[in-house]
């Protein structure tokens, strides 16, 4: 992996940051994202996440884009990806305006689908199956390679971890699959490494919180794994006895990926650095994003502990990076 290169690329995900209106994106990128920029000490991207009000003003402005493009130049960043929820046929219609894109600009866009726990593509082997109908049906409506140039994966490793996944064994399988990488989002899970220790489950009950969906799952001794579609404070005060006798206890909650530890309780750090490892050897470069939107609603944390706080992240996974280039 060129650690120059990934540099360039490595940025993080501005969903943390409040966001409502095209103008709050200008707003944020000259506030918050250069406060981050300015603790990291280099230079880094943002991936825009624009909710519906800001693009309704895109699409009402026909200058808007061009402010947008001004903002980030004004502002000194790049930026390489965004946060979407595409629906629909997108494997045909979709596909071939991008490659029709491509071929007029000489630009490449390509979508990343992204797997998460309890959603219709959890595990990589369903996103794997996923992308063989996919394929089957895309060369069926003659734009199979198309398809297979724009469409791909967003890697999420929090998402994967918390499904007790091996990071290196799911980016090989993708890889085997012919399956592109098109996004990492550079993420960490919660760890409960002690279910029956009552400190540890009080602990995570401090993280059940309403905002966010944060599926829960919980390893046996013989290699089930039991699940719940959100932490609750009674899941992690009062868990069924199965539940206390689980050996690990993983939690859908992204959590600052510089930390091995929250006090008593534990990250899936580990498998981040065993993702980074498998990625740096793909023969491509997939965008590397830090996405730890929970910020405003990790325990204890101020406002001004998110800046530092993203910028202790950014640090850190350069830092990993570097070592596994």
């Amino acid at each position: 992996m060129d650690s120059v290169r990934e540099n360039e690329l490595l940025g993080y995900c501005t969903n943390v940051h409040p966001c409502r209106s095209l103008d709050d994106v200008g707003r944020m990128l000259a506030e918050e994202a250069a406060a981050v920029r300015d603790q990291c000490g280099f230079d880094i991207a943002v991936g825009l996440w624009l909710p519906a009000s800001a693009m309704a003003d895109v699409a009402a402005d026909p200058g808007a884009i061009d402010r947008l493009r001004g903002w980030l130049a004004e502002c000194r960043f790049s930026c390489h990806t965004l946060n979407a929820f595409p629906f629909g046929d997108f494997h045909s219609e979709l596909t071939r305006d991008l490659s029709q894109l491509q071929q007029e600009t000489g630009r490449t866009i390509r979508l990343a689908i992204e797997p998460e726990p309890f959603c219709l593509l959890e595990t990589t082997a369903e996103t794997i199956a996923f992308f063989e109908q996919l394929w089957q049906a895309a060369d069926t409506t003659g734009c199979g390679p198309e398809a297979r140039e724009h469409l791909g994966v967003c890697y999420d490793v929090c998402h994967q971890a918390v499904e007790f996944e091996d990071a290196a064994t799911a980016v090989g399988q993708l890889k085997a699959a012919g399956i592109r990488i098109n996004k990492v989002q550079i993420s960490c899970a919660i760890e409960l490494d002690q279910p029956a220790d009552p400190e540890a489950r009080r602990a995570l009950a401090s993280f059940a919180e309403a905002r966010y969906l944060h599926q829960t799952f919980a390893r046996q001794a013989d290699g089930r794994v039991t699940r719940a579609a959100d932490l609750t404070e009674t899941l992690a005060l009062h868990p069924p006895a199965d539940w206390q006798t689980a050996e690990t206890w993983r939690v859908h909650f992204h959590v600052p990926v510089d930390a091995e530890r929250l006090g008593p309780l534990s990250t899936t750090r580990a498998e981040l650095v065993r993702a980074l490892a498998a990625i740096g050897q793909l023969p491509y470069r997939p965008h590397l994003e830090v996405e730890t939107y929970t910020w405003p609603v990790l325990p204890g944390v101020t406002a001004g502990d998110v800046t530092a706080g993203l910028a202790r992240e950014l640090i850190a996974t350069r830092t990993l990076l570097e070592h596994a280039s």
